[in-house]
């Protein structure tokens, strides 16, 4: 994660919303929203989701096991 690159506020995001997405679609890095300094959320791409959840239902089947 490059911190200049993968952190931006709420309100930078909004008003360059389609240059964010298309840095998520090529880096596949998440990007971490900010409202206030703070941590508010969290943007991935389709693929990196999808591998996300792959991995943590994985993660809960071996720790249910």
């Amino acid at each position: 994660m490059k911190l200049s690159r993968d952190i931006q506020s709420l309100s930078v995001f909004k008003r360059d919303s389609s240059k964010y997405l298309r840095q998520i679609k090529k880096t596949r890095a998440p990007l971490v929203l900010t409202v206030n300094g703070k941590a508010a959320a969290v943007v991935l791409d389709p693929d990196s989701y999808e591998s996300y959840l792959r991995e943590k239902d994985w993660q809960d089947t071996m720790a249910g096991s």
